[in-house]
């Protein structure tokens, strides 16, 4: 056959090969039911339709896989593989299409964050060190009033650090995200202040900024 596939064409000679063999009538309906739509590198893409996608599974056992992939070989002269979708329509098709492509992206851009954290946790790490440096230079610690001015004291710092990461690593929000709740856990463990009000407090010393820049 042509490097220029006919898939219709492919997989009918396929249909008829499997009926030269051994008697499998579930094989025989299952194939004749799949209608190849599309081909993705060296894998070819079957349809089909929702009220007969409980065939799908007799073309994936893999004595049928290994018969259908000897044939597709023979007939195509080349090595090709297979997958199945539901439904057997073009607009199916690319529907699939595009879900895939957008998992892909959101793959790799997971793959990025999960990069990005690797190289950003010890800049986390070392904001966390120096809470703990702060903390431990407390003299007051055992009066509110000590506590409170370590608060003070420390927002600025988480501020500046939190914001310093961010902009140098904008991808990884979710990671900065769960880096400052850490934070925001550690403080409020230390001052006995809920984390969700030391939170708030960053953010009025950020707007406070905001306004006086």
């Amino acid at each position: 056959m042509s490097a220029e596939l006919d898939l219709t064409a492919l997989w009918a000679e396929v249909n008829a090969a499997l009926r030269e063999g051994d008697i499998n009538r579930t094989l025989w309906e299952a194939a004749a039911t799949a209608k190849p739509l599309g081909l993705e590198d060296d894998t070819i893409v079957l349809g089909i339709a929702n009220d007969k996608f409980h065939l799908a599974s007799y073309l994936e056992t893999r004595v049928n896989k290994n018969t259908i992939l000897g044939l597709l070989q023979a007939k195509a002269g080349r090595r090709l593989d297979y997958r199945i979708i539901e439904g057997d329509t073009p607009e199916r098709y690319e529907h699939e299409r595009e879900r895939r492509k957008i998992m892909q992206r959101q793959i790799a851009a997971d793959a990025r964050e999960r990069m990005t954290a690797r190289t950003d946790t010890a800049g986390w790490e070392r904001l966390s060190e120096q809470v703990v440096a702060r903390y431990a230079e407390v003299r007051l610690r055992r009066l509110p009033q000590g506590l409170a001015r370590f608060l003070l004291d420390v927002l600025p710092m988480v501020s500046e650090a939190d914001l310093r990461m961010r902009a140098e690593q904008p991808q990884a929000v979710h990671h900065h995200e769960r880096e400052l709740g850490r934070i925001l856990d550690k403080l409020a463990s230390y001052t006995g202040v809920p984390a969700t009000v030391i939170g708030l407090e960053l953010i009025r010393y950020r707007e406070r900024q905001a306004r006086n820049t």
